[in-house]
């Protein structure tokens, strides 16, 4: 099932999230803690919902005139 305008989302990064949450965790277990903030990036994937450019008609939606006959 997909939504119509698709929808902005976020790309979590949960692989790159996983992977430094281990290895804060094993430096900690040899003696190494991280202090303070650790930042992992999540782009940002711009679809329909939020970039007008990107919206496609859907017939039967009313979203352009006419769209609805044929």
């Amino acid at each position: 099932m997909s939504a119509h305008p698709t929808l902005t989302t976020f790309d979590n990064n949960i692989s790159l999230l996983g992977s430094t949450a281990a290895k804060l965790l094993i430096d900690a277990m040899h003696g190494l803690p991280h202090h303070g903030v650790s930042m992992i990036e999540c782009p940002m994937h711009v679809c329909e919902s939020t970039d007008a450019a990107r919206h496609t008609p859907l017939r039967g939606s009313g979203w352009f005139t006419g769209l609805e006959d044929g």
